[in-house]
């Protein structure tokens, strides 16, 4: 097997095995050669390590101390059983993992991708052996079909055709890009907010919010009277209204209780007295459910809606707050409602607010588009489920009008576990010479999981349809494109000045 690390690439055209006591150099199995891309992150790392090796071009990549080819029993025993232990599993052999990744490869990309990476020379060896079936995924067949059958009825979001909408939060990005969906189906939008969290012209140029507009209210949602007469024009309310900067809640408390319980028991009043709100939806944060866990510790931790809520910040404290307050407060008024709880928002037209460590995927792509390092909390082992905010936007509305999510705590996540560390890995697909930094983690910062996504998909009849690969490959492209996105406090940290295109 030869490495190219610069081209990121294995051709894999020798087999170390043993005859007789003798280790031989020969074809491999199947004589199936083949060039395999490996991504950037591990090719840097198998870079560093042939620095350390002598031998040149022609050194061996993994050996004895003494610099001689590793035997497969003495590579088992001494590093790959001791690393099944450390990990808390039993009786996994080598083979298991070539399975699991054989698994994966074949559910995810197809069963000839598979096959040519397990060199194997026919494709009937890969499904006999290794692609395994995967737990869920009839269902998900099942629903696939069912949401192409029901693509010829019609449009569940033709409903909003003709109603008035009020979108506490409407200037931020998730509440603008609710209000862009929602006029697209025809509502009347009304959006309310502060619109004091970035500079104004985040505001104008980026998230498309016309302050002269009528139905563009600058105020507070703790603004009683003015909530009073929003909520008077509208058949239904979306609260996205909130102080959402999880360090930022932590630094100022009190602040982040103004507005998240202050301001949400006003709107709740309002929307209670007014006696035709046809629904509200109250927008949460899988913040409320607390720590779980990262990878390095076992099975990513997934969170239902059932699970006891236990968060780790103000921000969730004051968010599992809302949830309750919604539920007593509308059902007390007889009115409907939904509360959405979101995982980890990202997408264009998101920006970065200095002093925060939210939104990592902004983060890190403005930070690799200006030469940056990339910095990694906790070494970037938290598992979160990532949620383009084209879908968060969809999730939501549909949650006003689905008959499934009446009085219902729904999950807006995609239901994959992916760690801030492939996100990295991702971007670094785009910038290669980015480099990576460890940082501490910050307090509040959960180790994380991912959505429960079982009662998303019945109540919504509806499903996430961006993946996190097109995504991110979105947020950079967009990026790129527009480089007066990044902010100007973090453009001079690179040395560069206001002008500066990508």
């Amino acid at each position: 097997m030869d490495i190219d690390v610069s081209g990121g690439f294995v051709l894999v055209d020798e087999n170390l095995a043993e005859a007789n006591g003798a280790l031989v150099f020969d074809t491999p199995k199947s004589h199936q050669k083949r060039l395999l891309q490996v991504g950037p992150a591990l090719a840097k790392r198998l870079g560093r390590h042939l620095e350390t090796l002598t031998g040149g071009d022609d050194a061996l990549l993994f050996t004895t101390p003494g610099g001689k080819p590793l035997r497969y029993n003495q590579w088992r025993k001494a590093y790959f059983d001791p690393a099944v232990s450390a990990a808390g599993l039993t009786d996994v052999t080598p083979h298991d993992l070539r399975a699991s990744h054989g698994t994966w490869v074949a559910d995810h990309y197809g069963v000839m991708t598979a096959a040519h990476r397990l060199g194997h020379s026919n494709a009937s060896v890969t499904t006999r052996h290794y692609a395994r079936p995967v737990a869920g995924r009839d269902d998900q067949v099942a629903e696939a079909a069912d949401s192409w059958l029901s693509g010829h009825e019609s449009d569940p979001l033709a409903e909003f055709d003709g109603t008035t909408v009020a979108v506490t939060g409407g200037g931020g990005l998730i509440g603008s890009r609710i209000a862009v969906r929602l006029r697209a189906a025809g509502a009347r939008v009304i959006a309310v907010g502060k619109l004091d969290a970035y500079p104004s012209e985040v505001y104008s140029d980026l998230f498309g919010i016309d302050t002269c507009h009528p139905d563009t209210v600058v105020g507070d949602v703790s603004d009683r009277a003015m909530m009073r007469h929003v909520i008077g024009q509208s058949d239904y309310v979306i609260h996205a209204a909130a102080m959402a900067d999880v360090a930022a809640c932590t630094r100022e408390p009190h602040a982040a209780l103004e507005t998240n319980v202050h301001g949400t028991q006003v709107l709740l009043d309002e929307v209670a007295r007014s006696g035709h709100i046809r629904r509200l939806c109250f927008t949460s944060s899988a913040s409320v459910y607390g720590n779980g866990h990262s990878v390095e510790l076992g099975e990513p931790v997934q969170f239902s809606e059932d699970d006891t809520a236990s968060p780790l910040s103000v921000y969730g404290n004051t968010k599992l707050w809302g949830e309750h307050q919604v539920k007593i407060t509308m059902e007390a008024a007889q009115v409907p409602y939904a509360v959405v709880r979101y995982f980890s928002v990202y997408g264009e037209p998101q920006t970065v607010k200095q002093g925060s460590h939210s939104w990592v995927v902004a983060w890190l792509a403005m930070r690799a588009s200006l030469g940056l390092p990339l910095e990694l909390n906790g070494g970037g082992y938290q598992v979160r489920d990532f949620v383009h905010v084209d879908d968060i936007a969809e999730g939501t509305i549909r949650a006003l009008i689905a008959p499934g999510a009446d009085g219902q705590v729904v999950n807006i996540g995609t239901g994959r576990p992916t760690t801030i560390r492939s996100i990295a890995d991702r971007i670094l697909m785009h910038y290669p010479d980015a480099a990576l930094v460890e940082r501490p983690l910050p307090p509040g910062d959960p180790m994380g999981g991912y959505a429960d996504t079982r009662r998303m998909r019945r109540a919504l009849g509806w499903k996430p349809q961006i993946t996190m690969e097109d995504g991110v490959d979105r947020y950079v492209k967009w990026v790129n494109e527009r480089p007066e996105a990044t902010p100007e406090w973090m453009r001079q940290l690179a040395g560069a000045s206001s002008l500066r295109v990508v």
